[in-house]
């Protein structure tokens, strides 16, 4: 068996959270820093419910979303739901952004 087949048929083998915490450590081996394992509960072996599973904000500022998963069947339509609830929260992200942005300058405006 090839090495590549060995580390697929590993991965299977993995329960979403130990699958969760691989994937989050080859994150941070490609070169992703600020890695926040939304959806791992630390120092366990556990998941929580929410989007997105990982947050990670990128030196410009801006944010990828992770979301795994290890089911077999239905994973695209898991997928497309789960992308609905990621643009959701990035929508909220930039309205909070967008409300600081009128919070300070109208601070300043009265100072």
């Amino acid at each position: 068996m090839s090495k590549i087949n060995q580390i697929q048929n590993e991965l299977r083998e993995q329960s979403g959270e130990k699958f969760q915490k691989i994937a989050d450590a080859y994150l941070h081996k490609k070169g992703y820093e600020q890695i926040n394992p939304l959806g791992s509960v630390i120092g366990a072996d556990k998941v929580r419910t929410g989007t997105p599973d990982t947050l990670v904000v990128l030196p410009n500022g801006k944010y990828v979303f992770a979301e795994y998963t290890t089911e077999k069947k239905g994973v695209a339509q898991k997928f497309k739901k789960d992308l609905d609830k990621c643009f959701y929260v990035e929508q909220l992200i930039q309205g909070l952004r967008e409300e600081i942005e009128r919070e300070k300058k109208r601070d300043f405006m009265h100072e």
